[in-house]
């Protein structure tokens, strides 16, 4: 559902239109609904061409995920923190599910339709220490108590993209 109604901006498989480039900004569950049905009307289970879906990201993917799964009675969640699954050498910032399904919570990536090379399955992804995915606050503990290397997580910028811009300064 959530693939079918969101097209991720930056992983679309062609040019999405640019009249739908400010569906990133609409945040709120009840918003990017809204925008689906205005431009479709339709039940949520029918198809959507991809360059009409809702532009949006993995937040946006986990964000409807979850919110179906509360709807039916399920407790869910969603987990920030990093995936090693889109490049071997780094892990992306990354936002993925959680539900709680048989007992235990079942950690899932919506954006994900089948098995990647380092990720079996991305319907029930490990949530042990040596995870594809790298929960922010493990890597926070990982840092912070014993030593682990942050370099390669995240999103990185050539360094002429970053300077200048105001970002954590102090007056």
């Amino acid at each position: 559902m959530a693939r079918n109604l969101i097209a991720h901006y930056w992983f679309a498989s062609g040019p999405l239109p640019a009249s739908s480039n400010d569906d990133i900004n609409a945040r709120w569950l009840s918003r990017i609904l809204e925008i689906d049905q205005q431009r479709h009307g339709k039940p949520l289970q029918h198809e959507r061409a991809e360059a009409d879906r809702v532009q949006g990201c993995c937040r946006d993917q986990v964000l409807l995920a979850v919110g179906i799964l509360r709807q039916h009675g399920v407790p869910a969640r969603s987990r920030l923190g990093f995936a090693e699954y889109f490049h071997g050498d780094r892990r992306q910032d990354h936002v993925v599910a959680e539900a709680w399904l048989g007992g235990r919570w079942v950690r899932f990536d919506p954006r994900l339709e089948g098995p990647r090379e380092t990720l079996a399955d991305p319907h029930d992804i490990s949530t042990a220490l040596d995870s594809p995915f790298l929960t922010a606050a493990a890597a926070w503990i990982g840092h912070r108590q014993h030593g682990r290397s942050i370099d390669d997580l995240g999103v990185r910028l050539p360094a002429a993209e970053f300077m200048g811009r105001v970002c954590c300064t102090s007056r």
